[in-house]
């Protein structure tokens, strides 16, 4: 895992894009974890979001915490999808 907070954040992008088997307008909602939240990394956010996603973007919530489940995680996204 890289300690680059953008690589993992371009990282997990491609691995939700993998891993959902569903269309990207059927997203309706993320939630990123982010460690030491700051505005820099909201830029990386929302670079990686809206290349992802185009101007239809989900409704998103960004949590500041601590720690995440691995200690080399610095961002973590979890999505909702409606299936059609």
């Amino acid at each position: 895992m890289s300690p680059d907070f953008a690589v993992q954040v371009k990282q997990a992008y491609a691995n939700l894009r993998t891993a959902l088997g569903a269309r990207l307008d059927q997203v309706a909602k993320l939630t990123v974890f982010v460690i030491d939240h700051d505005m820099s990394k909201l830029g990386v956010l929302t670079q990686n979001v809206e290349e992802m996603f185009g101007e239809a973007l989900p409704a998103q919530t960004l949590v500041p915490v601590p720690k995440l489940a691995i200690d080399p995680m610095l961002f973590e996204v979890e999505a909702v999808v409606v299936l059609k």
